[in-house]
């Protein structure tokens, strides 16, 4: 791994944007004012999109939450330690937490400026 195959792509990405730029250098920049549009007609007009998805964020909740149930009471069944069922709910939370941080940091590009959570983990370079 490494960067053996990157000069290609970024000649290619170079060559790309130079025909983007010619493309569209004379394209007027204004913008037309836009009238607000209600919740309800934007879920009517995405409802095949939005349906599925909240099915999905619904049963990842659901999933959630029996995992955080259900695991301390598995581990406190098969070892009766109730220390062991709360340590194994401690780090199911704690790895939780950890990607959140991962993922929200990874979507700003690691500056960490629009991040709310800024990972402490990763070093600021100003």
């Amino acid at each position: 791994m490494g960067l053996e195959g990157f000069y290609p792509v970024m000649g290619v990405s170079f060559i790309c944007s130079v025909l983007l730029y010619v493309n569209t250098r004379d394209l007027p920049v204004t913008s037309a004012k836009r009238t607000p549009v209600p919740i309800l007609q934007t879920w009517r007009d995405m409802r095949a999109v939005l349906k599925p998805i909240t099915g999905i964020l619904i049963a990842r909740g659901f999933m959630h939450g029996c995992m955080a149930s259900f695991l301390p009471t598995f581990i406190l069944m098969n070892s009766k330690n109730l220390w062991l069922a709360g340590a194994g709910l401690t780090i199911y939370e704690t790895a939780g937490v950890a990607g959140v941080m991962v993922a929200g940091a990874s979507a700003t590009g690691w500056d960490g400026d629009a991040c709310l959570a800024y990972p402490w983990w990763v070093p600021r370079h100003r």
